[in-house]
């Protein structure tokens, strides 16, 4: 009788645990779609225009959207250099696109320096032209990088939007010039920027885990994501109505939000491509590269993949109204 008292004991502590550890992995996958529950019906802050001209809408190309986090420092050198490229009287990206003025968006994502403030002066250093409208969106406080690109593409008004980091890490010009070579008249498409080509430089774990994300990839998203090698990268050029389409449906609000992106982009038939783009380390980095953290974010990376499609799968998330009568 103590016998049988103590073997139902041992497994109910037995079921229970595995309860708990079930419940605490459910909770770990599912971790991201409760974060984005705080995102949704949020309204975005409106788009402050600080100088340059006031264009109309079907005025303007090309949007440049500047997710800033801290970065007072950083962001006016990557300006600078983005600003020269455009203005030069051989820009061969712009040719690409065609004619029409340049949007430029810096979302400040509640940062605790000057990052608007060197924006504004910036801005406030630069003649006046008819072709440059400069525009700046304050977050009330840090939401995410997801949250910053998503608030500047849907204040974007250009016929192509831009995403690019703040650091400069990629050399601007050759960058841009990469990405337009093989632009599509007509079609709704995400090109992103790549740093695949730089993987022989790097160390063997990141080889490796890079290997590894690439074959995931191609499992959670299927055969359309297995050309993609980077999807990380800061700098992608997205058409307006694809960028429309994406980022009203957008859940993820960290860093991880480029997953979901590409996730939309591969479900909603849009073409995806992929493109090798010139990138350096950048001083100031906020990305801790050891061992240890780069194995955890290996793994916050799989589990935001595999989220991501079991949300939609699951009717977890839904895709926007809109979005869906494009479809």
């Amino acid at each position: 009788m103590i016998a049988d008292d103590s073997s139902s004991s041992s497994s109910f502590w037995t079921v229970g645990l595995l309860g708990l550890l079930l419940m605490g992995g459910l909770c770990y996958l599912f971790y991201p779609a409760f974060v984005a529950r705080e995102g949704r019906g949020r309204v975005l802050p409106q788009a402050t225009n600080i100088g340059g001209t006031k264009s109309n809408t079907e005025d303007v190309l090309l949007s440049i959207i500047i997710p800033a986090f801290n970065e007072e420092l950083r962001l006016p050198i990557m300006l600078e250099d983005a600003f020269h490229y455009l203005t030069s009287p051989s820009c061969p990206a712009l040719k690409q696109l065609g004619k029409g003025a340049v949007e430029w968006i810096v979302v400040d994502d509640g940062s605790s320096d000057q990052t608007g403030r060197a924006f504004r002066r910036y801005v406030e250093e630069k003649p006046p032209s008819h072709n440059m409208c400069y525009k700046l969106i304050t977050l009330p406080r840090n939401l995410g990088k997801g949250a910053a690109v998503q608030s500047g593409m849907l204040a974007a008004t250009g016929q192509f939007c831009l995403y690019v980091d703040a650091d400069g890490a990629t050399s601007f010009g050759p960058g841009l010039e990469a990405l337009t070579h093989q632009l599509m008249s007509g079609k709704e498409f995400v090109f992103m920027g790549s740093r695949a080509h730089l993987q022989q430089e790097r160390s063997f774990l990141r080889r490796f885990l890079a290997l590894a994300f690439r074959v995931l990839l191609t499992i959670t998203l299927g055969p359309a994501a297995q050309h993609i090698r980077d999807t990380q990268c800061g700098f992608k050029l997205i058409s307006r109505n694809a960028a429309q389409r994406i980022f009203r449906t957008l859940h993820l609000q960290r860093w991880a939000f480029d997953i979901e992106v590409l996730y939309l982009a591969v479900h909603l038939q849009v073409t995806v491509k992929e493109e090798v783009v010139p990138w350096h380390e950048v001083e100031g980095s906020k990305l801790n590269t050891s061992i240890w953290n780069l194995a955890l974010v290996s793994l916050s990376m799989l589990r935001d993949m595999i989220c991501v499609r079991l949300c939609y799968q699951l009717g977890i998330w839904s895709f926007d109204n809109d979005v869906k009568k494009h479809r």
